[in-house]
């Protein structure tokens, strides 16, 4: 089955998914500081979105977003990527992050867990993904260099490696 071909219901579930998934509503972030100083580098940008593009296997847009309502523990943002062919297939990931400075550089190391889908070919799938990464701030722009591998837990279990390289801008 192509990606053209996926049934109604397939592209209904991969919507809410993208929907529910991505960062909440922006109003709904309290900015509590511009998170950029006067050089133009910050660590992480409390309470703002960022919207980007990834190149990698899975080349398509990422969205990023830092204060969380009500988040706790370890993960200091959220990230959604997702990747359309419209031959193939559709894919999304939502990823929370914990951030980890490096000492005396503005590199900062980012990992967590995170949900995967994918319609395509072999119908709809669903499981879990991870992340590993770099990334740094420099004015607007944060670039990021990151490992996701995949394990689809349906319908058959399958893992995938990826990763990708990419931008955000925070408006």
């Amino acid at each position: 089955m192509s990606f053209r071909q996926t049934s109604p219901s397939a592209w209904v579930v991969l919507t809410a998914i993208l929907l529910s998934a991505a960062p909440p509503v922006a109003a709904q972030w309290q900015v509590t500081s511009r998170p950029f100083d006067a050089t133009g580098v910050a660590a992480s940008p409390p309470g703002t979105v960022g919207y980007g593009l990834q190149a990698g296997p899975l080349t398509g847009f990422s969205i990023k977003g830092y204060g969380l309502p009500g988040a706790r523990g370890r993960f200091e943002s959220i990230a959604l990527t997702a990747s359309l062919n419209l031959d193939d297939y559709l894919y999304a990931q939502v990823v929370l992050l914990d951030e980890l400075p490096l000492r005396d550089s503005p590199v900062r190391v980012h990992l967590g867990p995170g949900l995967a889908a994918e319609s395509g070919e072999d119908g709809l799938k669903f499981g879990v993904a991870g992340t590993a990464g770099l990334h740094f701030f420099k004015a607007r722009l944060e670039i990021y260099l990151e490992l996701s591998p995949r394990l689809f837990l349906t319908p058959s279990p399958e893992a995938r490696p990826s990763a990708g390289i990419g931008f955000r801008f925070y408006p």
